[in-house]
């Protein structure tokens, strides 16, 4: 900014909310939100910037596993004057504290497939999709791979399987999406073109398979990957056909032009010959 600006701290506690991986705020009452200390406001100049110190007090009392909160700096008092109305901007810092002691890493794979279990493509992309849950007592990030194979068997793709490198909250279910894209990335066809025969050809040219293909999903989690998930497959279709039919429509307009050339050419020669 232009101007010097006062900013005040604040914290809340943060759960997982749905299944999106975003954060949920609430007020910090217990827990980590009430552990940390930071200067109650500061001050800082037109266009600079500043280090502030967080200091955190952890309890013995508190729990082996994983403790989640955010530090808030905002241009609001936290406690505006009676019958006052403010309006402001806040910004906020996640902190994921492990404390030590028996940690519980627990969790599993519960549902892969493509999105909206589609069998049938007509070309790239294809999204899979799977929801992992964690059962244990501390945040932990699913990795591994999801490996295409073709109808030979041959791998096509091979992918992250975490390619956000997202987190899983305790106690929580976390759903991931996985691209396999073509050329073209992950656009699909404008809806203005749907209708567009040619246009539908061209698109899948470029982002082109074709035949049977399998997904198989591995994943592991925990420190070192320790732990590994139920590996799962999910097949699916790709089939251009309009692509395939414009392909055999060119090649029968090519055959039959060039076999009437070829006869004319024939023709010719024959003339050729009996003028001589």
């Amino acid at each position: 900014r232009d101007t010097e600006e006062t900013y005040y701290s604040s914290y809340a506690n943060f759960e997982a909310q749905g299944e999106t991986g975003s954060p949920s705020f609430v007020n910090a009452k217990e827990d980590l939100g009430t552990w940390m200390r930071a200067p109650q406001s500061i001050v800082l100049a037109p266009k600079s910037s500043k280090i502030v110190p967080i200091k955190i007090t952890i309890p013995a009392s508190a729990e082996p596993g994983g403790h989640f909160a955010a530090v808030f700096w905002g241009t609001t008092p936290n406690n505006p004057q009676p019958g006052s109305v403010s309006i402001g901007a806040k910004t906020g810092i996640l902190v994921l504290l492990r404390v030590n002691g028996p940690i519980n890493e627990k969790g599993g794979l519960l549902d892969f497939g493509t999105k909206d279990k589609k069998k049938f493509y007509t070309a790239l992309p294809v999204t899979f999709y799977y929801r992992f849950q964690n059962s244990g007592n501390d945040r932990i990030k699913p990795s591994g791979s999801l490996i295409i194979k073709n109808t030979l068997g041959l791998t096509s793709k091979k992918i992250s399987g975490n390619p956000v490198e997202g987190n899983i909250l305790p106690n929580s279910i976390r759903k991931f999406e996985i691209i396999w894209q073509g050329k073209d990335g992950s656009t699909p066809i404008d809806e203005k073109d749907q209708g567009n025969f040619l246009t539908k050809v061209r698109y899948q040219w470029r982002n082109f398979a074709f035949g049977y293909y399998k997904a198989n999903l591995n994943l592991a989690y925990g420190v070192n990957n320790s732990n590994t998930s139920t590996p799962s497959s999910f097949s699916f279709w790709v089939f251009p056909w309009q692509l395939i039919i414009f392909i055999v429509l060119l090649i029968t307009l090519l055959y039959f032009t060039g076999k009437k050339i070829l006869i004319r050419y024939n023709h010719w020669v024959i003339k050729q010959a009996e003028a001589m």
